[in-house]
Formats: structure tokens, sequence, C-alpha cells
């Protein structure tokens, strides 16, 4: 598993020559009514296990919480199960309105 800052994911995100990754937001439906980025591919942290097939093993996929907790043990568990490009988002969507965006909600 790799880790991405707010401040390299926006980077990331801007650069049109680099592929899109996969934004795997695993908060709850109600979180993610709060703030969110454009694009995200939204399946709560206790959905995973059982739609896990839905997603690409092969595709960067860059995993999103509050916080960055819960997307560090998603991200850990798609790896054990055959996921080669996962990267946590360090200190989640609260860095991120922190860091890149401070129009984007907290709670």
């Amino acid at each position: 598993m790799q880790h991405l800052s707010p401040q390299q994911l926006a980077q990331w995100l801007a650069d049109d020559s680099r592929a899109r990754p996969v934004l795997l937001d695993v908060r709850e439906g109600w979180e993610v009514g709060i703030c969110s980025l454009a694009g995200i591919t939204h399946m709560p942290m206790g959905e995973i296990p059982s739609r896990q097939l839905e997603l690409d093993p092969d595709a960067p996929t860059v995993v999103i919480c509050h916080h960055g907790m819960r997307s560090y043990q998603v991200a850990g568990f798609l790896e054990r199960n055959g996921f080669s490009q996962l990267i946590n988002l360090d200190g989640g969507m609260a860095a991120w309105a922190d860091d890149v965006d401070p129009a984007c909600a907290r709670y």
C-alpha cells in the first residue's frame, strides 16, 4: 500500500497527462453528503467484502475516508485480496479540507 497526501492527490487530479485513479470513498452515505470529491466510487467500509468484485484489482485506487484510518484498513483488506495498486489518502477528507479545499465542509 502506498500513501498520498491531499496535496499530492490534488496535483494528480489536476494533471491531464496522468490517468485518473479510482477514488474509492468508504465513508457512510451521510458523510459523503456533507463533502466529497467529484467522481468518487462510493462503497461504505462495511460493504467492501461483499462488493469488492465491483472494483478493478489492477486499477490505481485511492481509498478515502474521514481521517485516513478506515481507508487504511480497507486498503489493507483489498491488498490481502489481490489488489495491487492501493493508495491511502493520508488524513482523509479532513486533511483535504484543511490543505486543499477549505470550502469542503468539516464535520
